[in-house]
């Protein structure tokens, strides 16, 4: 089968969990599948507006730059006033339209499986449609329910959308009308893009993501000094300042705070942190230094503030042995089961917060049976199991 994935941002340039996800199973495709990538590249010079053709663990990936004012990757570093008109050109953008049918037309890919398409705009349905390549697409976030893809507006959560809003769903809406499959990591994204009409005319199915269990490396975990660990990005919806408001609150010495990330937010942060030579800023790190990070960490902590869809790093530290505090929000209680492979607590509390961790801190033994149960819990998202349950989706799909 003649696979292809399209997705904003991939290795090198994969911004979050959904170019890692991408990119995992693009590889274990690419071992029995023809597999094509388009994505993105970073602007130099107008050259970089026509495709290039390079390879990846095995798949042809295509890569331009869609015409607009930043590349995705950047998007943080770009001025304030320049934002509003990037998402305009982004409503539905002809550059990346021609350049993506094209590709189409010329690989005819049996299945096309979309996944996070920022920069690309909507223009990439429609893309598909004119091709007559079947499609399959992954809501990895809500980028088609709001302009404010965390859905969060002024650092609040969204709870009902306002005029503006009510009508760029309805312009989004229109476009998922041609999608034949629509894939869900979590049901509570699935029931939020369900509630406001979305994918009228799709099979809609549940499929939590898949992770890598062979050849993971094994420690036994020291429980002396207890290291907790965040993992993310260093902005506010992410609640990392919350995070350090819990753990100053524990005047335990032998507890240690890495926090791993980068973003806009983190000198607010170090801030926060002070003095307190407990906490350790780590920055950006490589894989084989975050894992050793995950492997040695006695809990992980997801502190989101919005509604996270089905977090990565929540089954990367599963996949350590590491039980995960996480915030009661979004798609997190559908991984963390409460008691059972971590705990919860209501997102933004962070007296709440303070209180878990210090329960946690002062009972090894059950970070430990914790820790047992996050090592279980990781089985049943086996990315070989789930690259075939995708494989036997995209033949249902292709007919």
């Amino acid at each position: 089968m003649k696979i292809c994935h399209i997705i904003d941002l991939y290795e090198p340039y994969a911004g979050g969990g959904s170019g890692t996800y991408t990119q995992r199973i693009a590889s274990r495709m690419a071992e029995e599948h023809q597999v094509i990538v388009i994505t993105q590249k970073p602007y130099r010079g107008v050259a970089s507006l026509a495709p290039e053709i390079g390879v990846r663990d095995r798949a042809r990936v295509y890569r331009f730059y869609p015409l607009n004012l930043y590349f995705t990757y950047s998007a943080d570093k770009a001025p304030a006033w320049m934002k509003p008109f990037w998402h305009l050109f982004n409503l539905w953008n002809p550059h990346p339209y021609y350049a993506i049918r094209k590709i189409l037309k010329q690989e005819k890919p049996d299945i096309v499986h979309t996944h996070t398409i920022g920069g690309f705009s909507l223009a990439t349905f429609s893309a598909i449609k004119s091709a007559g390549c079947p499609h399959v697409c992954t809501l990895h976030g809500y980028a088609l329910l709001s302009p404010w893809s965390a859905l969060m507006r002024r650092d609040q959560v969204i709870r009902k959308f306002n005029l503006w809003e009510r009508q760029f769903t309805r312009f989004t809406r229109f476009f998922s009308m041609s999608v034949d499959l629509a894939l869900f990591p979590s049901q509570f994204i699935m029931d939020m893009h369900l509630k406001n009409g979305f994918f009228p005319n799709s099979k809609c199915l549940k499929l939590p993501i898949g992770i890598e269990l062979s050849g993971v490396k094994k420690i036994t975990k020291d429980y002396q000094t207890i290291d907790i660990l965040y993992t993310g990005g260093l902005i506010k919806t992410k609640g990392a300042q919350v995070l350090i408001d819990s753990f100053k609150q524990l005047s335990n010495p032998n507890i240690r705070l890495h926090i791993v990330g980068r973003g806009y937010y983190e000198q607010e942060l170090r801030r926060m942190a002070g003095s307190d030579s407990r906490i350790t800023f780590h920055g950006f790190v490589t894989s084989e230094q975050l894992n050793e990070l995950g492997l040695r960490a006695n809990v992980a902590v997801i502190p989101s503030l919005f509604y996270e869809n089905a977090p990565a790093v929540i089954l990367e530290s599963f996949q350590a042995g590491t039980p995960v505090v996480g915030s009661n929000i979004g798609g997190i209680p559908e991984i963390i089961e409460d008691g059972y492979n971590g705990r919860l607590f209501t997102a933004g509390d962070s007296g709440e917060l303070k209180e878990v961790l210090e329960s946690l801190v002062n009972s090894p033994a059950e970070l430990e049976r914790l820790s047992k149960g996050a090592a279980e819990s990781v089985k049943k998202y086996d990315m070989k199991q789930h690259v075939k349950k995708l494989v036997k989706l995209y033949g249902e799909v292709k007919g």
